[in-house]
């Protein structure tokens, strides 16, 4: 018998569980990242860390929460900057597609008002061909600068 209840709001605290990938899994990530630390540590320092080696490690592990409260910030700033950019670029791009189709049928416009005044005098096919951007088309300036021509010469 199937449940027609209406699922609950997931609360804001609550996310959907992981989805399996491809990718590297976390814990092993995090271990390799460790063994490297524990290389760098030796190489710099002589020696691996150690509990009795004469460092205050609650101080050491305070500093780098700190640095690390400090990153976190500077990721989020960061992360914001990234969508306000975003949000920017696709505004940015909404115009330009404005401005296209407005362009676009402007060219439309001469396009039409070409073939009813000279499409058929000048053009044996079917009326002007605007082309398109991959294959633009010269009919359209050569039969305004007919037009222009006629105009001229009367």
């Amino acid at each position: 018998m199937s449940d027609n209840r209406e699922k609950e709001p997931v609360s804001p605290a609550e996310q959907p569980p992981p989805v399996p990938n491809d990718r590297v899994p976390v814990w092993d990530a995090v271990i390799a990242r460790m063994h490297d630390r524990d290389r760098i540590g030796q190489e710099r320092y002589k020696t691996r860390l150690q509990a009795g080696n004469g460092r205050d490690a609650l101080r050491d592990a305070l500093e780098e929460a700190l640095d690390q409260c400090a990153y976190l910030e500077q990721a989020a700033q960061d992360r914001d900057d990234d969508k306000r950019e975003i949000e920017r670029l696709r505004a940015a791009l909404e115009d330009e597609k404005r401005r296209r189709i407005y362009y676009q049928s402007i060219v439309h416009a001469v396009c039409l008002q070409l073939n009813r005044a000279f499409g058929r005098r000048h053009w044996s096919g079917e009326g002007v061909v605007c082309g398109t951007a991959d294959n633009p088309s010269t009919q359209v300036q050569d039969l305004t600068i007919v037009l222009v021509d006629d105009i001229l010469r009367c």
